[in-house]
């Protein structure tokens, strides 16, 4: 018989949502209805800045996007201390608009694993 988890274990199974956000833009409701394949979108950070990484909601990290055998990876450069976490608004608490990115080379569907996410807040 196996023994029952105790301590830290009992979290072992319990699922995380994780977010990377690449960066953030604003739309109009007109230009997201233009969006297609090809289509590009322009964010507020430049490449080589720190991606900002989030659980359940909650600002926890920052790190950088790298390649790793064909598959994207976050490598985590900064854990945010308890004083400094802000969180994202919660889905549904202002006219938003959500893309998410799926890198093209690897054929993977549209909120694949290790995707980006564009929040933009609609004019």
């Amino acid at each position: 018989m196996t023994p029952a988890p105790t301590g830290i274990d009992l979290l072992s199974d319990v699922s995380l949502q994780v977010r990377v956000e690449l960066g953030r833009t604003r739309m109009l409701v007109e230009d997201v209805l233009r969006l297609g394949p090809d289509s590009v979108v322009e964010l507020d950070k430049s490449a080589g800045d720190p991606i900002d990484i989030y659980v359940n909601g909650r600002h926890v990290a920052r790190g950088e996007v790298l390649v790793l055998n064909e598959n994207f990876c976050i490598r985590v450069s900064e854990i945010i201390e308890p004083f400094q976490v802000d969180e994202m608004p919660e889905a549904g608490a202002g006219p938003t608009a959500t893309l998410r990115v799926a890198p093209a080379s690897t054929g993977a569907p549209i909120g694949s694993p290790v995707t980006g996410q564009v929040t933009s807040q609609v004019a």
